[in-house]
């Protein structure tokens, strides 16, 4: 038997609901409560160490790029850059940082299966 994970029953219910009450299934995927449950179905199946692609413009350099979860955040996810990528910058009068990973909104990544 398939187990069915509680944020997926959720989305499902919310999503019956939604057409049960007239909407229509493109009203339904612009609502920002359905798009906040799918975030929220997305995150709970991604675990810090799993690849995903970055499909996010911010980092156009790793703009469809398989990157690495490295944490877990409420605005979204923290991803390392490939290891040939990675650097240190020199800020005046900051000292020396790593530059080794960007942080992203769910809606920038795609699960990898």
């Amino acid at each position: 038997m398939i187990e069915i994970r509680k944020e997926t029953k959720e989305r499902l219910k919310y999503t019956d609901e939604y057409i049960k009450n007239g909407g229509t299934l493109g009203e339904l995927f612009d609502d920002e409560t359905f798009q906040d449950l799918v975030n929220k179905e997305i995150v709970s199946s991604i675990q810090p160490g799993d690849k995903v692609r970055y499909i996010g413009t911010s980092s156009p350099d790793h703009t469809g790029k398989i990157l690495e979860v490295k944490t877990i955040v409420n605005a979204g996810l923290i991803l390392l850059f490939p290891i040939e990528d990675r650097s240190l910058v020199a800020l005046e009068g900051a000292g020396i940082w790593k530059s080794e990973s960007l942080l992203c909104g769910f809606e920038d990544i795609e699960k990898l299966r």
